[in-house]
């Protein structure tokens, strides 16, 4: 099935332009702390696309961080046509249709529903991704996971902890 939007978004580059434009329209900003100025495209070989360098803080960023879009691993492109589909069916989208449609597993089109619908109500394109893009201000972002901590590391704030018994006077017998 050809979509309006295959043609707009023929590579992964021009999908995270087009996003990198409605999430930074005065240019990339880190997420971490907000530097506009300082901040570089990284352009290795080895490099991710759409990977930017905050050089006030030295941390790599990504239009990514702090979106739906977030510790997945399904292309850009995708959600976008995914985004399209939602906000232009006049019913629901069932997970086995999507996937069909994106090329993609049904558990990955579940997926995909779901961070949406969690993100949104909304039924027209622009304001699904207006409202996507709401995360962008989040101090943390709600689709990261809790890591966890290692083995010999300090103890979470649940675990008890042993501690001395109190030192007192204590009288020689």
């Amino acid at each position: 099935m050809q979509l309006d939007c295959d043609l707009r978004f023929q590579s992964e580059e021009e999908a995270y332009r087009y996003v990198e434009g409605c999430m930074w329209p005065d240019g990339p900003t880190c997420p971490r702390c907000g530097e506009v100025k300082r901040v570089g495209r990284l352009n290795g070989s080895s490099t991710r696309i759409g990977t930017y360098k905050c050089y006030r803080c030295r941390k790599p960023f990504t239009v990514k961080i702090s979106t739906i879009f977030e510790a997945s691993h399904v292309l850009m492109h995708d959600w976008l046509k995914a985004i399209f589909l939602i906000g232009l069916s006049r019913r629901a989208i069932e997970a086995k249709d999507l996937g069909r449609i994106l090329e993609v597993s049904p558990r990955t089109a579940d997926f995909i529903l779901a961070r949406i619908r969690r993100a949104t109500t909304a039924r027209d394109p622009a304001q699904i991704f207006e409202s996507l893009s709401s995360f962008k201000s989040a101090e943390k972002s709600p689709w990261r996971k809790p890591r966890p901590t290692p083995a010999g590391s300090a103890p979470s704030p649940q675990a008890p902890v042993a501690s001395p018994p109190p030192r007192g006077d204590y009288e020689a017998s």
